[in-house]
């Protein structure tokens, strides 16, 4: 997975992070799905299994909220594509 970081900004995959703006990047379809505060509520609440497993394994900080965002579009890609082959 492709990270990269400026003084302003860190990506992981197709999500970027904005340090001044303290918001989130991506693709819109994703982004207005609801999906980014449902991943968001999880990380807080402790039920993401991927955070939690990064935490175990001593990562953390943005980059980590960005795989674990990455992971569920990742996750929420998929559904779209075999909903659309499901609809032919």
């Amino acid at each position: 997975m492709n990270t990269t970081a400026t003084a302003q900004t860190t990506t992981v995959g197709r999500f970027t992070f904005n340090h001044e703006t303290g918001k989130v990047v991506g693709p819109a379809g994703y982004l207005q799905s609801g999906r980014l505060e449902a991943i968001m509520d999880k990380i807080h609440s402790g039920q993401s299994t991927v955070y939690n497993t990064g935490r175990q394994l001593g990562h953390g900080g943005i980059n980590l909220i960005l795989v674990c965002i990455q992971t569920d579009y990742a996750a929420w890609a998929g559904e779209q594509e075999f909903l659309a082959l499901s609809r032919r």
